[in-house]
């Protein structure tokens, strides 16, 4: 969720996980997005205590969101160390390089090529370019959430 006056603030990484997760200073509620330094989804904070906030990185845990492509709304997975959009209806007809963002218009990446049948033949599938990453020293959360 978004805050009201549209601001981000930056936040310190104190730690990381091999899976991809990371551990930011401060306590921030369960759900809160997280966008790298280029404004991309990079995550969504999944659970805080006293010794920081964990993150999931997009396509993981709870970063595995609803998304936006189009008017074709999809689920947002990592397979392997690619982020795919996943559940898209058959013949949804999106392009390559159409813009896949959160239902509040956060950016999350664009179609690396258009949608092809998944192996169920049910629903179609998509490889995801210039998506976000938690690789920075610092991330961004919506300014107002402190995180204490």
């Amino acid at each position: 969720t978004r805050s009201e006056g549209g601001g981000w603030q930056p936040v310190r990484v104190m730690a990381r996980d091999l899976n991809g997760s990371v551990t930011l200073a401060g306590q921030f509620a369960p759900g809160t997005p997280v966008l790298d330094d280029q404004g991309r989804l990079a995550g969504v904070v999944c659970e805080a205590d006293d010794t920081g906030s964990r993150v999931d990185p997009v396509g993981t845990g709870r970063g595995a969101a609803a998304v936006l492509a189009g008017a074709c709304c999809g689920v947002v997975q990592r397979e392997g160390g690619n982020l795919v959009l996943t559940g898209l209806p058959r013949n949804c007809g999106l392009p390559a390089g159409g813009v896949v963002s959160t239902a509040d218009g956060l950016w999350v990446g664009t179609l690396a090529q258009a949608p092809t049948p998944d192996d169920t033949g049910l629903t179609e599938w998509a490889p995801l370019q210039d998506t976000g990453d938690t690789g920075g020293a610092v991330l961004f959360l919506p300014a107002g959430d402190d995180g204490d």
